[in-house]
């Protein structure tokens, strides 16, 4: 690569922000690293991260996005009111519960007189505005425009739109159909969003749908554009662009991918070879970056030529995979010459150029190489102690078998998930294992050295269980989830919404997964066990979500539950001001999924934690009746709804490895929690779902470059957050998603002959983690010096309302880019003592009415030694038992009397209520202040922004107010704070 002038000045930059960023974070984590005994992840980072910076530096030449060379096309008019412009709205809303207000704006405007706007008040809401049916044009293209502005706190992906598709007027929704291809381009305070959609025969008519979900804030829409510019069937795109559009998905393109297989046709052939080459050529790139690197740090940039060279093999390429296209369609009975002709200048590009690094790397200084012991682990080291330590990375796969071979071939995995859960024959007298062997025997042919018992319990809100099992108890009143508005949950296939308060459960759970873990326990290619994929507490039915909140076996444990905490009933009514004459006469309260907001007392407090505690101690019977049968093998779980639904306080207790799965930023903060959780359980991490395209890149899944990129940003990612077991999702997916993310590495297009452009970058982002693979798996992250504080009772409290998640997430946008990483804890984990708050500089506190009461005498005591309080909303007017609580206040008032209280009161009362009609969260009030002063401070910066919260923080018993923008929230109230806090020092 040419270095010089205007690209060198960027590099260095570049390389230089990223040193020092880095010593940095050395430099304050040195007292930290001798304290834990090595600087190992560090010295990780040290040897990944140019890698990761350098990986924009080598591509194909830029392009045109999709579509951009298409015509202009014919603009319809599909909808009524399509541009807002007239007095009536005459756009739906649905869900109609939704507390998210849709209006019309005259004041906000993109083009003509009004905009349609959608204010969010509700973290845990979602609203959608939609325009009725309009009949499509059956596999037409056409392009839909619309401009969206949004609050700054509200991010990309919490808007949408999209078609909802039925065969007609009145009928049942067939199909969801998402933008492809999409593009944003800023134009002044508005983005135009920009993307084509296609429409079945079967499902031609399409409602139009505008959302705004989990956030709080507002979004404006404006000046929506439909285009009719032609036929999706005739789009050929170049080998850059994922463009699924008018792509058929299914069991067809299997049938004709096992037809060229099967019969080795020229097709597949020629296939193979197309794979060959994509193969090699992405090796050469990741050596030429390599290479530019080194020659770099020697003082000798690399000969321009060589990545001018690289270049025009790509040109060669896109041609190679064009010819290979034509052929495709032709079903060509022979090699096709310009097939043949493109793929041999290609290769003999590739030759040449593979010549010309080998040369380079000829008189390069020689590296010292690190101790074998801190790199690669050979393959025969155990992976996985039973305990889930990692002593390696471990990598595995999930996909259809008839795949498996074409993947272990690339990419090497170790593991595959094709072993059953479920066993062969299971009567009621007899259980037969026998498909597991049989499994186990199929993988190891196809090269894998095992596999994991991939068993639903806990797979969403179901389990797995026998006919014979639901037949025997199916007219029992419980024994299926029961709301408490009578509503019944029901089954899914083989797995059902059993109640795990009925002791049939219970029984069936302890004798299925002991018998199935006693058969594993004999055969060493099952690897571990795993449960509780995508699992959340309750259960949901075409009413909507509700909690296992009655039945006779659910209400029994509930008064258990009490009177095992307050032994007597008079102990419970001195608690609660409460004069029931017995634990008997105590009835669970009203579903507040189906029963909105009403005022918490003790009774819906204590029902909210009995809830919450007896869903983790179903997941732990789960992991118990498998350790105590197999105790050799290591459980693993895959969450989804860990923090925004399920408390992790106690979550080691149901597995050795904690995996999470989710799509951007959800993911990205639910890297920082894990990560904290896992400071004090001291197991391991997993990644048992990585749908790669729901992550870095996310708006651009369309660029098959930029996906290379980020699946190699990605996967490195989550290693260095310690997640050194993963498992890869998938080689394809007939599930309509796949045009909406990233969830297949062969292309569709191709009938699934050939390799994506961008799964190559999976091949090299393990290679570079298998470089430090004793690093990674031997070493934790230094502890930051931030601290989020869980508020659990308040979210479990406040349920379903969930301002203090979505709080959580405005904090991690906010301060993670800027470099500040923080911990996230349970607010359990300070209570009982396992977290210390004297060893953070700060504490941040989402909103968090509702605090145990020994939690704000330490928070207190805290703020009185000195340490740094932020709170978003005023902290602890109530403890966990939702009751009037002033422990907290008292001490910040006793630690500083003389300080301007009032007006730090004024300052939080602004924060509404989570039940109240006004808008919840501490990023989204609408308020101005001016200067005010508190305890004879400054406040700078006061002028509010509409939609930005005020907070309150507390140093050394001072109140301060915080607001505008957090960014700049620590330095509003003392800008001395900045050198008495390390927090702002860029840790990382």
């Amino acid at each position: 690569m040419d270095i010089e002038n205007e690209t060198r000045t960027r590099w260095l930059h570049t390389m230089r922000e990223t040193w020092i960023r880095l010593l940095q974070a050395h430099s304050h984590c040195a007292e930290r690293f001798r304290q834990t005994g090595s600087p190992i992840r560090i010295l990780a980072a040290l040897l990944l991260c140019a890698g990761i910076m350098a990986g924009r530096s080598v591509g194909a030449p830029a392009g045109p996005a999709p579509g951009a060379g298409m015509p202009a096309g014919e603009v319809v008019v599909l909808y009524p009111n399509q541009d807002f412009e007239t007095e009536k709205l005459d756009w739906g809303f649905w869900p109609s519960e939704s507390r998210t207000r849709m209006e019309l704006d005259t004041q906000v405007v993109q083009h003509g007189r009004q905009s349609l706007r959608l204010t969010a008040v509700d973290a845990s809401d979602r609203a959608f505005a939609l325009a009725g049916s309009a009949a499509y044009e059956p596999e037409a293209l056409y392009r839909v425009s619309l401009y969206v502005r949004r609050d700054p706190g509200v991010l990309p992906s919490a808007i949408s739109f999209f078609l909802n598709c039925t065969e007609g007027p009145g009928k049942p929704i067939k199909d969801r159909v998402y933008p492809s291809a999409t593009t944003r381009r800023r134009v002044g305070e508005w983005e135009c969003w920009s993307g084509f959609f296609s429409v079945a025969k079967s499902a031609p008519m399409g409602s139009l749908l505008l959302g705004v979900e989990h956030t709080v804030g507002r979004v404006w829409f404006d000046h929506i554009t439909i285009e009719k510019v032609g036929k999706a069937q005739d789009l050929r795109p170049d080998v850059w662009t994922n463009l699924t559009l008018g792509v058929q998905i299914g069991e067809a393109p299997l049938r004709r991918l096992a037809k060229h297989r099967d019969r080795n046709t020229p097709v597949y052939q020629m296939a193979n070879g197309y794979n060959d080459l994509l193969w090699r050529s992405a090796a050469l790139e990741r050596d030429l970056r390599d290479l530019q690197r080194c020659h770099f740090y020697a003082g000798r940039p690399l000969r321009a030529s060589l990545h001018s060279r690289f270049l025009e093999s790509e040109t060669l390429f896109d041609r190679t995979f064009q010819a290979y296209a034509d052929a495709l369609r032709a079903d060509a009975a022979a090699p096709d010459p310009a097939f043949t002709e493109a793929a041999g200048r290609l290769k003999a590009a590739l030759d040449s150029l593979d010549n010309d690094l080998a040369e380079a790397r000829k008189g390069l200084p020689v590296a010292s190489e690190l101790p074998s012991r801190l790199g690669p682990q050979p393959r025969t080291l155990r992976p996985i102690e039973a305990d889930g330590r990692m002593n390696r990375i471990l990598f595995g796969v999930w996909s259809p078998a008839n795949f498996s071979t074409l993947e272990q071939q690339r990419f090497g995995f170790e593991f595959h998930s094709a072993a059953p859960g479920e066993p062969k024959v299971h009567s009621e007298t007899a259980t037969d294992f026998s498909n597991i062997t049989e499994a186990c025997d199929k993988l190891e042919q196809a090269g894998f050295a095992g596999t994991f018992g991939m068993l639903s319990f806990g797979v969403h809100e179901r389990l797995y269980a026998p006919q014979w099992l639901i037949d025997k108890h199916r007219d029992e009143p419980d024994f299926f989830k029961l709301g408490n508005d009578g509503t019944r949950a029901g089954s899914s296939g083989g797995i059902h919404s059993l109640n795990y308060f009925h002791p049939a459960v219970e029984r069936h759970i302890k004798d299925y997964l002991g018998k199935y873990a006693e058969f594993c326990r004999k055969e060493p290619r099952i690897l571990f066990y795993e449960v509780a994929q995508e699992a959340y507490p309750g259960f949901a039915n075409e009413k909507g979500m509700h909690l296992v909140s009655y039945g006779p076996h659910m209400v029994q444990a509930f008064h258990d539950y009490l009177q095992g905490k307050y032994r007597t009933i008079a102990a419970l009514n001195r608690e609660w001001g409460a004069a029931y004459a017995d634990f008997a006469a105590i009835q669970p309260p009203p579903d507040p999924n189906v029963r909105r907001w009403q005022p918490p007392t003790p009774l819906t407090a204590e029902s909210a934690n009995f809830a919450e505690q007896a869903y983790i101690d179903y997941l732990k019977l789960i992991y118990d009746t498998l350790k105590a049968a197999d105790p050799g093998k290591p459980v693993v779980s895959r969450h989804s709804a860990l923090l925004s639904r399920i408390n992790g306080a106690r979550i080691f207790q149901t597995c050795d490895v904690l995996s999470f799965h989710r799509g951007a930023p959800e993911m990205n903060l639910a890297n920082f929690y894990l990560n904290s959780l896992n400071r004090y359980a001291k197991r391991s991490l997993g990644y048992m779902e990585d749908f790669w395209g729901k992550q870095e890149e996310v708006d651009r899944v369309w660029d098959e470059r930029a996906q290379r990129r980020g699946l190699e940003k990605h996967v490195i990612r989550e290693g260095f957050w310690g997640r050194t077991l993963q498992m890869k999702w998938y080689a394809y997916t007939t599930g309509s998603y796949l045009f909406e993310y990233n969830g297949n590495w062969f292309n569709p297009r191709t009938d699934l002959t050939t390799w994506r452009y961008c799964a190559p970058g999976l091949e090299t982002a393990m290679r570079r983690l298998k470089a430090v693979d004793w690093m990674l798996t031997h070493s934790r992250i230094p502890p930051f010096k931030l601290l989020i504080l869980q508020p659990s009772a308040s979210m479990r409290i406040e349920y379903p309302a969930n301002a203090p998640y979505g709080e959580m997430m405005s904090l991690y946008a906010l301060l993670a880019p800027a470099g500040l990483f923080f911990e996230l804890v349970p607010e359990e984990y300070v209570a009982d003592g396992r977290c210390r708050l004297d060893e953070f500089a700060a504490v941040l506190l989402p909103q968090a009415k509702y605090l145990p009461a020994d939690l704000q005498r330490l928070l207190a005591d805290y703020t009185a030694a000195g340490g740094l309080m932020v709170a978003l909303g005023r902290p602890g007017s109530h403890d966990d038992l939702a009751r009037a609580c002033t422990v907290l206040h008292d001490g910040l008032r006793a630690a500083a009397p003389e300080a301007d209280w009032p007006s730090a009161d004024s300052a939080w009362d602004q924060t509404p209520d989570p039940g109240g009609s006004t808008a919840r969260g501490g990023f989204a009030l609408a308020h101005e202040l001016g200067d005010e002063a508190f305890g004879g401070g400054k406040v700078h910066a006061a002028q509010l922004h509409r939609q930005q919260a005020t907070g309150v923080g507390v140093e050394r018993g001072v109140p301060q107010l915080l607001g505008v923008h957090f960014t700049q929230a620590f330095e509003a109230a003392d800008l001395a704070l900045v050198a008495r806090h390390a927090v702002f020092f860029g840790l990382v």
